[in-house]
């Protein structure tokens, strides 16, 4: 007998955030590789654990060398009421010498991030983070994504590299997805224009901006750009365009000024409240899930995967 290495595993977070549906899409993406029926197997499986545990063997049997888990949004995994189950199990996998990649928007590893040794554990080969371009002379987007980019097209014509980026940049506020949208939506009214060649032209990309697929987008250019001032996005960071008072004085002294002292107050408090709303509307969602899930789903904290995480002590990683 003999079994298939799989070098990398791409699957998509579950969108409704449960653990048996992770545990399908894992198998489910091995057996749409190798054709095999993992997926149908995990059926027999009585329990989550040892659903868990079945997919972990096979990973480890398949000696898979990274598993990518993409599409991990604030609603599915960070305020997941099973997050803490995830983390369990890509620590389970972690200890078996598999490794794992989480992908996706920032704002859902945040329980990760305030947690030291889950931050440790994560960051073993870097915490990545890829924020917009802030500037069209930056060296990653003129030398490398907008050639790069430009590269892919049905016209027989385009304009300059350096004439496209100017002209575009503000439009796209350094978002390479945006980007790409708008350079799609340029060429297709240029290969729509119907002449014997298809020649992309400047101002194809202000015709682009006008069309109902870009206005959109061009709204999220803009929060972009201006640090979403208008608090219009929840995903983009909040910039402070606002000087801070008395801030050279306070340097001067060895201490805070007291609008600094006020602000900071502000800060705590408002965490404070924050902290407290959530984990009232925790309580409450514990309380309603606990009436709905069987047995075997309210066994948290104790069940196999836990203890085979290691969460309740502080150890290396196995040696395989």
């Amino acid at each position: 007998s003999s079994l298939m290495q799989i070098a990398y595993l791409f699957v998509e977070a579950p969108s409704n955030g449960t653990r048996k549906a992770l545990l399908r899409a894992i198998l489910g993406a091995i057996d749409g590789l190798i054709g095999t029926e993992y997926a149908m197997r995990l059926k027999r499986e009585t329990t989550i654990d040892d659903g868990a545990l079945f997919t972990a063997k096979t990973l480890s049997n398949h000696r898979i060398g990274i598993l990518v888990i993409d599409e991990n949004q604030f609603e599915n995994f960070a305020k997941n009421v099973w997050s803490d189950d995830f983390v369990k199990f890509y620590l389970a996998l972690l200890n078996l010498g598999i490794p794992v990649l989480l992908l996706g928007n920032p704002s859902a590893f945040v329980k990760i991030e305030k947690n030291s040794q889950l931050l440790r554990r994560f960051s073993t080969y870097g915490w990545h983070k890829l924020v917009p371009s802030t500037s069209s002379s930056e060296a990653w987007w003129e030398q490398q994504f907008i050639p790069g980019i430009t590269k892919f097209t049905l016209c027989d014509q385009i304009p300059s590299v350096d004439k496209i980026n100017k002209l575009t940049f503000k439009l796209v506020g350094g978002n390479p997805g945006l980007f790409r949208a708008l350079w799609t939506e340029a060429n297709k009214i240029a290969i729509r224009r119907g002449n014997s060649e298809a020649i992309l032209e400047l101002g194809d990309f202000e015709t682009a901006v006008k069309s109902p697929s870009y206005q959109i987008l061009l709204d999220v250019a803009r929060g972009i750009r201006t640090g979403n001032s208008s608090r219009k996005y929840v995903d983009i960071p909040i910039k402070d365009d606002k000087p801070e008072s008395n801030s050279t004085a306070a340097q001067n002294r060895g201490g805070p000024s007291n609008s600094e002292i006020s602000k900071a107050t502000t800060n705590i408090a408002a965490k404070l409240k924050s902290n407290e709303t959530r984990v009232q509307n925790n309580k409450i969602r514990n309380e309603r899930l606990s009436k709905e899930l069987n047995e075997d789903d309210l066994r948290l904290g104790t069940d196999a995967i836990a203890k085979f995480a290691r969460m309740n002590s502080d150890q290396d990683e196995l040696n395989i």
